[in-house]
């Protein structure tokens, strides 16, 4: 179930699904969710060397993922994003 507070991670190449997260938050839920952007991914395992999730999160890959939300509607965002 969800609550007022949502925390998810920020995959490379959007892998997370964000912008179907953010729409959803923002639309079933309200867009004044609070939202925490995280990028603590951490390949591992089968992982390393894939092409697309064989790294961390860049800059850009959080940024994207922060516009994204904005632009679906979301309001709150952790305050590293404020602004």
């Amino acid at each position: 179930m969800w609550t007022d507070a949502q925390v998810w991670q920020a995959l490379p190449h959007d892998l997370a699904g964000t912008a179907t997260i953010a729409r959803y938050l923002a639309q079933e839920l309200s867009p004044d969710t609070y939202i925490n952007v995280m990028g603590q991914y951490r390949p591992c395992y089968r992982v390393i060397g894939d092409s697309r999730m064989g790294h961390r999160p860049t800059a850009p890959d959080l940024a994207h993922a922060v516009t994204t939300c904005r632009d679906a509607g979301l309001t709150r965002l952790d305050g590293r994003w404020a602004g």
